[in-house]
């Protein structure tokens, strides 16, 4: 059937985020657009943010029979960026922290317009999760991983890659450490 968004806001990093009041950021449902056979994306983008504080997101699940299932929390940190200061080259970084055991943040950088794919794989070079695959504009981009595969099950402690490969040709690897 559809969604529906939680937010949390707290002006520091705190180690339970469940203990915060979420508030449901959307007033109608968001429409579902996939089934148990065709998954979707969806993007969300939340617009009344302040500088500096930290969020919690997560997402509920509303099915056509009323089943509800709410989805992990994931944190980001907002911090503005100057809108005329735009990267120069691709940069992808180093996941923040490494080793994790909960969730793992991965920054990178376009500097032109492009289409971008995001994956963990594991060791063997099998994909085990996407984390984007689609348009990216000039700009600074947040990703968050949280150790599980595209089934949603927590994978195995050991030694991933995340990978990412745009249509200009540019390519990046890097190596991460999950912990259960």
């Amino acid at each position: 059937m559809g969604f529906n968004i939680y937010r949390a806001v707290s002006q520091r990093q705190v180690g339970d985020p469940r203990m915060l009041p979420f508030v449901k950021l959307n007033d109608d449902i968001i429409p579902g657009a996939g089934s148990c056979s065709h998954s979707n994306e969806y993007d969300y983008v939340d617009k009344n943010v302040i500088n500096n504080n930290f969020y919690w997101y997560y997402l509920e699940d509303v099915s056509y029979n009323g089943l509800i299932t709410h989805h992990d929390t994931l944190s980001i940190e907002f911090i503005m960026f100057d809108n005329s200061v735009l990267p120069s080259k691709f940069n992808l970084s180093q996941n923040y922290p490494n080793p994790f055991n909960g969730i793992t943040k991965i920054d990178l950088s376009v500097s032109i317009e492009t289409h971008i794919q995001l994956e963990i794989i594991n060791v063997l070079g099998e994909r085990v999760s996407v984390l984007a695959n689609k348009p990216h504009n000039p700009g600074l981009y947040s990703y968050f991983w949280n150790g599980k595969d595209e089934l949603g099950e927590t994978v195995g402690s050991g030694i991933y890659f995340y990978r990412m490969v745009s249509t200009t040709g540019v390519t990046g690897v890097k190596k991460l450490l999950f912990l259960k």
